[in-house]
């Protein structure tokens, strides 16, 4: 394993002071890393690590100001990226193709491309993660302010928390090249007789010689999700000074999370009890079904 890193912190620092109550600053950091994992003698089977592309970025801005020597206000505008691409060894490869799978590598789908997973008892398996060749993306967007004011023995905060969410995931809950388990169902004693109990015998590479795997799957995600969200809070606390060996924290906050939708409204959920899929409609809202045969309104 291999890993490069490329780390900026604090780039671009500005703080400045336009007076004894107005005080600005503003710090931003990245942070660069790749990691690389090398297959051993080849890039087809699969080893416990994936490559990646970390990218991170932090920045915040800040207002002070100064009422008085007992109350001060603090407001913060801030950023915060985190962004990752992990890839098996054979990303962007026609495998499957090459080995007459058909329909093995798709070529809209950038998570398809690769060797399937192939895994027949104790022979190493082929391909990478089912989880791997995508990217997590998550931006936040944050505004906070602070009102601090001191009476007597208290010392009394309040504020709000505002994030703005942007999130996108492409990683399948099966591998987007395929899945092929091979077991000893086709070789053990009860081959071919269903009434048969406690079989024994068999072999798993036998059975992926006889080309009978005992179960295939497979998972795309067919969008590059763009999910949004918003989290509200607002909270207040009283630090009270009983005396100089005791004192009490109150505090409140009470917060709203928003439900996600995807900014395109291509979000849906699947409906167990009437077996239709609820797509989300201009406003984000579902379900939106014509009829008991489950046309979809486009």
């Amino acid at each position: 394993t291999e890993i490069y890193t490329l780390s900026l912190h604090d780039a671009l620092p500005i703080y400045y002071q336009f007076n004894d109550k107005n005080r600005i600053f503003q710090r931003e950091s990245y942070q660069h890393r790749d990691l690389t994992a090398p297959s051993p003698g080849t890039r087809w089977f699969q080893v416990g690590n994936v490559n990646a592309q970390n990218r991170m970025h932090n920045a915040v801005v800040g207002y002070d100001h100064t009422f008085s020597a007992l109350a001060t206000n603090e407001l913060r505008f801030g950023f915060n990226r985190f962004y990752t691409l992990d890839f098996g060894n054979d990303y962007q490869t026609n495998e499957n193709t090459t080995l007459g799978i058909p329909n093995g590598n798709v070529d809209q789908f950038p998570n398809a491309t690769g060797i399937a997973v192939i895994s027949a008892g104790n022979v190493a398996q082929t391909g990478s993660q089912s989880w791997t060749d995508s990217h997590r993306i998550t931006n936040i967007y944050q505004i906070t302010d602070n009102y601090t004011r001191v009476l007597g023995k208290h010392t009394i905060v309040v504020g709000e928390d505002y994030r703005r969410l942007q999130a996108s995931l492409t990683n399948a809950n099966n591998s987007g090249n395929g899945q092929f388990n091979f077991t000893t169902d086709y070789t053990g004693s009860c081959a071919g007789n269903s009434s048969c109990s406690g079989a024994t015998g068999g072999n798993e590479f036998a059975t992926f010689l006889l080309g009978l795997p005992s179960s295939i799957s497979r998972g795309f995600v067919n969008t590059d999700p763009a999910t949004r969200a918003n989290l509200w809070g607002i909270y207040g606390q009283d630090t009270y000074l009983v005396s100089r060996q005791l004192t009490v924290n109150l505090a409140v906050r009470w917060d709203v999370v928003t439900q996600p939708v995807d900014k395109f409204n291509r979000q849906s959920n699947f409906d167990t009890n009437t077996g239709l899929l609820d797509i989300a409609t201009g406003n984000n809202r579902a379900p939106n079904v014509d009829n008991t045969y489950g046309n979809v309104d486009q």
